[in-house]
Order: structure tokens, then C-alpha cells, then sequence
């Protein structure tokens, strides 16, 4: 009973957004009707229904669309560049990714759950440009290939401590232009400490984005 309650309440929470939110949110929630359409699942769960741990984990939201796509338009992304979602869910924002010029676009997810949903959904939709892998972003240290990296908050502070400490591993190892999209930035001052200077900030979503490049290498 109290799951279909939920439920009911995000139904009437959409609908109410379709006809009388904000700007943002009458675009936001045509988009997910045009997947709801096609097939592809971005609905919301809780860290309790993907079994995952909530000390270490944040629950699924998806992050693609129309936000999304407005702060892309102020980034330049060329063919060569390629870009990796850390905690990609359902595969969202690898959706509104994929309709920028990146050579590749690849998401890792801890829960298998979000994993096999974001496979299907990719699939649905003819994605090509790159893969969902199951992985803990924090044993994860292949970032050698990216230039971007995105994120909607998905793990406590000390997961995100050792996931910038294997970035800035990769940049030493190849040094390069990386720039991180960071959506509902929690762990801002980390991110800083790790040698990232923020260089925009895109208030117009909720929750915000900031946008950071590699800097000089800092340590923990």
C-alpha cells in the first residue's frame, strides 16, 4: 500500500507539472512522455528498491532532458572528445548525451537492476555510441579514455573522495583537458580539492549544475 500511495503521488506530482509547472518542468515532462511512448523506463526508485546500500548510494532520478540540453549548447563538444556518466542509472542523460558530437558515451551503475533497464532502453532508442557496465564507481579507474566526465550526485562523500583520486591518477598519467559536468553538486568543496576549478554554473535546473576543469593535481 504505501508504494502505490507513492505512486499515485508522483502521478498527480507529473500531471501537475505537465499542465502548470514551470517552464522547465512542461518540457521536462513532455520529454519523459515521448520515452514513456518508445518504451524507455526513467522512472524514479529508492535507494531501498534497487537493494543498495543508502550510506554509499543515492536513489535513481533521471537527469536527461531539456535541462540537460540547454547547458550542453554551452559547451563545446567536438567528435574527438568522449565522455563517461558515473552512476548512469537508466541511461538518461547518456540519452541527451547522445545528441552531441561525442565519439563515445559510456555509463557505469552499481545496481544490476539500473543496469539491465538502461541496457533495454538504450537499445529501444538504436543507441550505438557506447556501453552500460556494471561497476562500483569506486574500484573504477579506466578514465585514461575521457574528456568529460557527468555526474547527478550518486555517491556519499567517500566514494566520491577515492573517485576523484582515481581522476587525478588518469591525469597524471595522461595529462589533458577533462571537464566534469556536476549535477546537484554536494560535494562541491571536494571536487575543488581535487584540482578542479569550476568554470560555470547553471542554475536554471533544479537541482543546479556546476561545471569544473582539471587543474593543477591536489591531494586529500
Amino acid at each position: 500500500m504505501p508504494t502505490l500511495i507513492a505512486n499515485a503521488g508522483r502521478i498527480v506530482r507529473y500531471l501537475g507539472r505537465f499542465f502548470t509547472g514551470t517552464s522547465y518542468q512542461r518540457k521536462d515532462a513532455r520529454f519523459k512522455l515521448r520515452m514513456k511512448c518508445r518504451g524507455v523506463d526513467l522512472s524514479f526508485n529508492s535507494v531501498e528498491e534497487l537493494g543498495l546500500d543508502p550510506s554509499l548510494a543515492s536513489p535513481h532520478a533521471n537527469s536527461g532532458g531539456p535541462a540537460l540540453e540547454e547547458l550542453l549548447s554551452c559547451l563545446t563538444i567536438i567528435p574527438s572528445d568522449s565522455i563517461l556518466d558515473m552512476g548512469c542509472g537508466k541511461g538518461g542523460a547518456m540519452i541527451t548525451l547522445a545528441r552531441w558530437p561525442f565519439f563515445r558515451i559510456d555509463g557505469i551503475e552499481l545496481s544490476p537492476k539500473l543496469v539491465t533497464i538502461g541496457q533495454r532502453n538504450l537499445r529501444r532508442l538504436g543507441y550505438s555510441k557506447g556501453t552500460i557496465q556494471l561497476g562500483d564507481a569506486a574500484e573504477f579507474t579506466d578514465y585514461d579514455p575521457y574528456t568529460f566526465l557527468y555526474m547527478f550526485h550518486a555517491f556519499s562523500a567517500p566514494v566520491t573522495i577515492i573517485v576523484l583520486k582515481n581522476i587525478q591518477a588518469s591525469l597524471a598519467r595522461i595529462p589533458r583537458k577533462l571537464t566534469l559536468i556536476y549535477k546537484n553538486p554536494i560535494d562541491h568543496d571536494l571536487v575543488v580539492r581535487a584540482g578542479f576549478r569550476q568554470t560555470l554554473e547553471f542554475t536554471n535546473a533544479v537541482p543546479h549544475y556546476r561545471i569544473y576543469e582539471a587543474n593543477c593535481p591536489a591531494h586529500f
